[in-house]
């Protein structure tokens, strides 16, 4: 009898662990309860909500213009964030990470609102804890608007600084005791017995950090080497008490697709490669983060053996507008060859297709969404928005030497490019495949097989004819600036790197010159469109994104250092960062 009760507690416990190991969404029951070798931290993680308060809106010219430049769905952004706040009273998690662009564009009474919705959540859930940090979108940001006044003219926002930020959100996370040290904006907190939470401020938006030595902020980012050597001191602290050690920043510290740091550098940290592995090496193996708007997982090993994952989290207004449900499990039981002499688990999924209802504050009507992301799909690249946003580049880089000629040429150029067939029915274009390719990676469903169709554009990809069509489109397009409006255009600081270098001196600088007399060059930059290609549809690196499981993450592994992408961009400057940077709205 008392080997079949010993049979029966067995199984019992082994389907209580099972049970805790396979409930993100809706968390385990409590594991931390009793002497149990079991503990667990539950975070509900939202990103990049860049919300703008309704009240801010309205249905103007101005307004219409900035919908134009952005695939972000800001007339539903205050909407969103309800529902997704009102998903974390559902789901009951220990803690909510918001890692960064908070807001639209720094506007100060933006930041306001947020954090009312905040306390509020507080005041409903009194155990909740909430970690917050800036973006690059938050901090000394003199692009935000007030768009709703009396004369429907837009006009500058109030403006937040470092200091109006921390005390906006004080009470919300500084105040709260579990926040043990800070350093400027950066903190470290402990949530959770066994758990220590190192959030690092990544943006630049004071002189000391810019590039060009002003108090405005930029998409770039970078970890200041004396903010690192405080992180690094503060995990391998927590390593030694035995904490799980957890990460969040705004910037990305691996790569998430292979093409990020040539075409999307500003979106990683300054030297990602070096700061990612002295975190790992001293012990933190986990960060959250945003930015780049995609629902994805990267990891990377130190030539230690150490592996840090970077989970991060889309943004809340940019197809799929999801939100992640992550649980860490901690078990103390017996041995365990880690850093911290404890075997973790953690289980994430994806929380998304939110419904919201609400007033349209662009056009009074009401709106009844069921879907946010299916209806944030339909908000990707587009002609008319890919037309403004390269107007507006070029015509702040050349000044007074923009070339008339230019805005004819534009005009025509953008949708004959767009609209060009990639397959040899013709039924799918150009603009299809580059948002299939985007958004498949945005909603991390970059892995498994694609639609015949896109097999097909991505052979003729490497076969050349894309870009003979191009090159032919280049040629009638452009015919007009042949002369001094080329000379112009190549003379900017714009025309940088090797993929730029192809497109322009190959391309544009002989417009009237079809592709072949350039082989060199052609065939360089025809493998710059099959990689990056690939990059966002072949994730090789942590295929799972959506729901996803990682286990001994904390192990120290023999092995070479690994790393998910290449290591050398080109300048931050040329026109492809400038223009897809615009089309993402920098983050």
């Amino acid at each position: 009898m008392r080997k079949q009760w010993k049979m029966l507690l067995a199984v019992l416990l082994t389907m209580a662990l099972t049970l805790a190991l396979a409930l993100p969404m809706s968390f385990a029951a409590d594991t931390k309860s009793g002497k149990s070798s079991l503990s667990d931290l539950r975070v509900i993680s939202m990103s990049d909500t860049h919300m703008i308060p309704e009240t801010m809106i309205k249905g103007t010219a101005d307004y219409q213009h900035a919908l134009n430049r952005d695939q972000k769905v800001f007339n539903e952004s205050e909407a969103v964030v309800d529902a997704q706040l009102q998903k974390v009273r559902q789901t009951e998690p220990d803690i909510l990470l918001l890692s960064g662009d908070l807001s639209k564009d720094g506007e100060y009474r933006s930041h306001q609102a947020l954090a009312k919705k905040l306390r509020q959540l507080k005041k409903d859930m009194p155990k909740l804890k909430v970690y917050v940090i800036n973006g690059n979108h938050d901090i000394n940001n003199s692009d935000g608007k007030e768009f709703n006044t009396p004369d429907g003219k837009a006009v500058p926002a109030k403006k937040t600084t470092p200091q109006d930020f921390r005390k906006i959100y004080d009470d919300i996370t500084w105040q709260d005791k579990t926040v043990k040290e800070t350093y400027g904006l950066s903190y470290v907190a402990r949530p959770a017995k066994g758990f220590t939470l190192i959030v690092l401020d990544s943006n630049c938006y004071t002189a000391d950090t810019t590039s060009d030595g002003t108090n405005e902020h930029e998409t770039r980012g970078a970890i200041q080497d004396d903010v690192l050597q405080w992180a690094l001191k503060q995990t391998k602290r927590a390593v030694k008490r035995g904490d799980t050690v957890i990460g969040m920043m705004h910037h990305g510290i691996v790569a998430h697709f292979t093409q990020q740091p040539t075409i999307m550098g500003d979106f990683l940290v300054d030297d990602y490669q070096t700061v990612s592995a002295k975190l790992a090496d001293a012990g933190m193996h986990y960060v959250f983060t945003g930015h780049y708007h995609s629902q994805d997982v990267s990891v990377m090993t130190t030539e230690a053996g150490n592996t840090i994952y970077d989970i991060e989290t889309g943004s809340s207004i940019t197809y799929p507008c999801p939100m992640r449900a992550v649980q860490f499990i901690r078990d103390s039981s017996g041995s365990a060859e880690t850093d911290n002499a404890v075997k973790e688990r953690v289980k994430g999924t994806t929380i998304q297709n939110l419904s919201i209802a609400h007033t349209d504050p662009q056009t009074g009507a009401f709106a009844d969404i069921p879907d946010m992301t299916a209806f944030s799909k339909t908000k990707g690249f587009r002609a008319d928005v890919i037309t403004t946003i390269l107007k507006e580049a070029l015509g702040e880089a050349l000044g007074s030497s923009y070339p008339k000629a230019l805005d004819t040429a534009i005009d025509k150029l953008i949708p004959d490019l767009m609209n060009m067939p990639v397959t040899d029915d013709g039924k799918h274009c150009l603009i299809e495949a580059v948002n299939y390719a985007h958004q498949k990676h945005l909603a991390g469903l970059d892995h498994g097989s694609d639609p015949a169709w896109f097999k097909e554009a991505r052979q003729n990809v490497k076969d050349g004819r894309i870009l003979a069509a191009i090159a032919d489109t280049l040629s009638k397009d452009l015919a007009v600036l042949v002369g001094d409006g080329v000379n112009r255009l190549t003379d900017t600081q714009l025309i940088q790197g090797p993929a730029v270098d192809v497109l322009y001196h190959g391309l544009f600088g002989a417009a009237h010159v079809s592709y072949v007399t350039v082989p060199k060059l052609a065939k360089d930059f025809n493998q710059f469109l099959l990689k990056t290609m690939d990059s966002l549809t072949k994730d090789k690196n942590f295929p799972t994104d959506v729901d996803f499981v990682i286990t001994d993450a904390n192990k120290v592994r023999p092995g070479a250092e690994d790393w998910s992408s290449i290591a050398n961009g080109i300048p931050s400057t040329n026109i492809v960062q400038l223009l897809i940077g615009a089309l993402l709205g920098n983050g």
